[in-house]
């Protein structure tokens, strides 16, 4: 892990809080601040790109009922868990701060039969030479460290 990523990571973990309930939820949670390397006021607004995206979705989930049942059940689950809330115009209208919104597609998963379509968060959407992620620090990369044990797993070697 290189200077750079061990300080990402520190920010990351300082980010983080456990609670036991708040306004969002009874249950015992994590909140987490987002890791930003410039403040997210510099996002342009993106509703209009977005926007379209959502058409393109909707053009895709018309020449598929079951997608589109499916899709409608997950996003009726994101809602009721409380992960995501539905904009009202009177909500929009009175927001001052940045606005920037976060895409989602559709993923075929033709091997399920319970959700033939997943949701796709699509915070790497650019709009006007710059997206989300790139205002946020990376952090490590993990996955290599989980490749890794796999492929000891898998060749029978043993971990220290």
């Amino acid at each position: 892990m290189t200077l750079a990523e061990e300080r990402e990571l520190e920010v990351v973990k300082d980010g983080l809080a456990y609670v036991r309930s708040d306004d969002h939820s009874r249950e015992p949670h994590w909140h987490a601040k987002y890791p930003w390397l410039e403040v997210p006021a510099s996002l342009p607004n993106n509703r209009g790109a977005v926007e379209a995206t959502f058409l393109r979705t909707e053009k895709q989930l018309a020449k598929a009922p079951e997608w589109k049942s499916a899709y409608k059940a997950q996003v009726h689950d994101i809602i009721d868990r409380g992960a995501a809330i539905k904009l009202t115009k009177e909500k929009i209208v009175n927001w001052k701060g940045p606005v920037w919104f976060v895409s989602h597609l559709i993923a075929p998963n033709p091997h399920s039969t319970t959700t033939p379509v997943r949701l796709v968060w699509n915070s790497s959407q650019k709009c006007r030479g710059t997206s989300m992620n790139d205002l946020l620090m990376k952090g490590p990369d993990v996955l290599n460290q989980i490749r890794a044990v796999l492929l000891k797993f898998r060749g029978g070697t043993k971990l220290p």
